[in-house]
């Protein structure tokens, strides 16, 4: 067994700032579970809904109206809006929101997005990690692993990231990527992959009073 017996470490991350590499081999190294789109899967099967669509809800806002009411360019007719009851988004949420739980429950691990900061804000052994880095690092990243050119791929993390932080606030009711809701923010840039591994892992340890 890990000897980060306790520890639920949350990663919330900036498209193309490498989070997702930055998480895996976090787990990898501290010998505990990893979770990114396994989550999305869990919590699918256990809503029933089918797999070829949990792309198209995984971090997206409710629907396209509340994306632009939560983005900020939406204007609602005669100040009325009207949403759906249950959205199939709201459903995989809520489920995932349990999946979440129940996983820290189990045993220590990474989460990577999804809000996990927020729905384990409780916990008395969650550290919260977001991860940045400047735009143009980021498009660097995005060009050499989607094979994109500089426009597309600078278009792309904008989108990705403008569709996180509202997924994330309409469910939170916080801004996505305050330092305020994370106890590390860190520049995976700066550091590169490895480095920004390892100052987790001293943090970590900090948190957990493994360093005198």
């Amino acid at each position: 067994m890990s000897e980060y017996n306790r520890t639920i470490i949350t990663i919330g991350r900036q498209f193309g700032s490498g989070g997702r590499e930055i998480g895996e081999t976090l787990a990898k190294e501290l010998g505990v579970e990893f979770y990114d789109k396994e989550l999305i899967a869990l919590a699918g099967q256990r809503s029933g809904i089918d797999k070829s669509l949990l792309d198209d809800v995984d971090e997206n806002a409710t629907n396209s109206m509340l994306y632009s009411l939560v983005a900020g360019s939406y204007t609602p007719p005669n100040g009325f809006t009207a949403f759906p009851e249950e959205s199939m988004t709201d459903r995989l949420f809520a489920t995932q929101c349990n999946v979440v739980r129940e996983l820290a429950e189990k045993g220590p691990c990474v989460l990577v997005g999804r809000c996990c900061d927020y729905i384990l804000r409780d916990h008395p052994h969650c550290v919260k990690i977001f991860i940045h880095a400047p735009l143009e690092a980021r498009v660097e990243r995005i060009m050499r692993l989607y094979e994109l050119d500089e426009a597309r791929a600078a278009a792309l993390i904008k989108k990705t990231d403008k569709r996180r932080a509202a997924y994330y606030t309409y469910y939170t009711g916080w801004k996505w990527g305050l330092a305020e809701t994370n106890q590390l923010s860190l520049d995976s840039a700066s550091l590169g992959i490895q480095n920004s591994v390892q100052l987790i892992r001293l943090f970590v340890d900090l948190c957990e009073g493994k360093e005198g």
